[in-house]
């Protein structure tokens, strides 16, 4: 007996061409309507029952943003625009609800689950759309304003996680302290049915965008929501360009990891990517004179003495000259760390030694970068940062690529194995962006001497 063929739904053959091909990505989204209770009296006006309508619209803009810097950064072989909708959007709803979760559900091709606070209703639709076997991306809106005793049941439902899937943080109090977020819930307001047919401005914008890092071409939009507001607001492009940098941060860079393993469940040959590596057999090989001197927009250093780099300042300040937009970021063990003893010791240095030397080159760096009074020189952006954590990178991040040294006992990484990676390799966002990002975060400013 022959098999009957199933026919698609509606929903699903308006993303389906006729050669089975994906031509645009459903996302659904099982998310609470409001925080209720769970909020802070004292933020009610700022997270009120309409946040989290706001809070979807971000996420329609912030998955596509992240599934195309995927694509532009070749992590994916394909961008497909994604239409999100949640149980009370989109054509054909049913008067009952939950009908129309099941069968947003059923045509969706992955889930965004909201796990910001505990919620029965979120959990069993999660349960649903495993069981139908739906790539889920569970999101937690962190730093939510909540009331005592809620922050504590939100950490215990954000981490005590059953089933052994990351959790993305994403920013949300960032974006609200932002100057222009009540003008731009004003327009998502205004514009809501439009976000029912967005996919076809995702289309036209593709092509307008750059890859994370590339900020010195305005001829380009750096995300579909910059473009988005440039194209339905009067806000300035001052504006626009401030809350992209939070936006990116704090919502963009953190769904960035989540869409590869999706991506990979719903087409595994889009991942398959040939990249090139390079390996010298020491810092001096690989030529850091030249590669510095060569920088065109940004160096990042990541490292745990910058005695090893001080040969190379004037290398950075040439690479500096005539570069309007040009920055240099610098992350440096503490000199004080405690993790100081255990490298020192790893590289048969003498402690007391080893720390004046750190602190020396750190202040050769302060004073050769003009670091003591301003944080600029130039007209260009230079900032050094010391972190207190256990070091585990050597890490130099040269615009488009990464120059990652061997740390190993008795050798000092300078005179290691350095590996030469592309930026939009496959796992370098994970592996150093992201790593970059948190240290850098949790980092302070050096304590200036005189």
């Amino acid at each position: 007996m022959s098999k009957k063929k199933e026919t698609p739904s509606k929903e699903k053959q308006n993303t389906i061409s006729t050669e089975g091909q994906i031509l645009n990505l459903n996302g659904f989204i099982l998310m609470p309507y409001n925080l209720g209770d769970s909020v802070n009296p004292k933020e009610k006006t700022k997270f009120s029952d309409k946040w989290q309508t706001n809070f979807y619209y971000l996420l329609i803009f912030a998955i596509n943003d992240a599934f195309y810097q995927n694509f532009i950064n070749k992590i994916i072989r394909n961008y497909k625009p994604i239409k999100l909708e949640r149980a009370d959007t989109g054509a054909g709803l049913s008067v009952d609800l939950l009908d129309n979760v099941l069968r947003k559900i059923d045509n969706s091709h992955f889930c965004i689950a909201d796990l910001s606070i505990s919620n029965l209703n979120v959990s069993m639709e999660i349960g649903y759309a495993l069981a139908k076997t739906k790539p889920v991306i569970q999101v937690n809106q962190i730093g939510l304003p909540l009331k005592d005793g809620e922050e504590k049941k939100q950490s215990v439902s954000n981490f005590s996680d059953l089933i052994g899937r990351l959790n993305y943080p994403v920013g949300s109090c960032a974006i609200s302290a932002s100057s222009i977020w009540g003008k731009l819930c004003n327009e998502f307001e205004k514009h809501r049915n439009s976000f029912s047919s967005i996919v076809p401005f995702f289309e036209k914008t593709s092509n307008k965008l750059v890859p994370f890092g590339n900020k010195d071409d305005r001829k380009y939009f750096h995300t579909f929501l910059g473009a988005w507001i440039k194209e339905h607001t009067q806000i300035s492009d001052t504006d626009i360009a401030e809350f992209e940098k939070h936006y990116e941060e704090n919502f963009v860079r953190k769904l960035y990891p989540a869409v590869c393993p999706v991506w990979g469940k719903l087409d595994p040959s889009g991942t398959e990517v040939e990249y090139s590596s390079t390996v010298f057999s020491s810092r001096e090989e690989a030529n850091f004179s030249t590669i510095f001197s060569n920088a065109k927009r940004k160096i990042r250093i990541l490292t745990t003495n910058l005695q090893g780099l001080v040969e190379y300042l004037p290398n950075i300040r040439e690479a500096q000259k005539n570069k309007s937009n040009f920055s240099v970021e610098i992350l440096t063990l503490d000199p004080e760390s405690e993790f100081v003893n255990a490298r020192g010791a790893l590289v048969g240095r003498e402690i007391a030694e080893f720390r004046k030397e750190m602190k020396e080159s750190l202040s050769n760096f302060i004073k050769t970068l003009n670091l003591k009074d301003t944080n600029e020189t130039l007209g260009n952006k230079v900032f050094i940062r010391i972190y207190r954590e256990f070091p585990t990178q050597i890490t130099y991040i040269v615009d488009d690529y990464i120059y990652f040294s061997v740390v190993s006992v008795n050798h000092q990484s300078r005179n290691n194995i350095v590996f030469k990676i592309e930026k939009g390799r496959r796992g370098a966002e994970n592996s150093f962006y992201q790593h970059w990002d948190t240290i850098w975060a949790r980092a302070n400013e050096p304590r200036f001497s005189d």
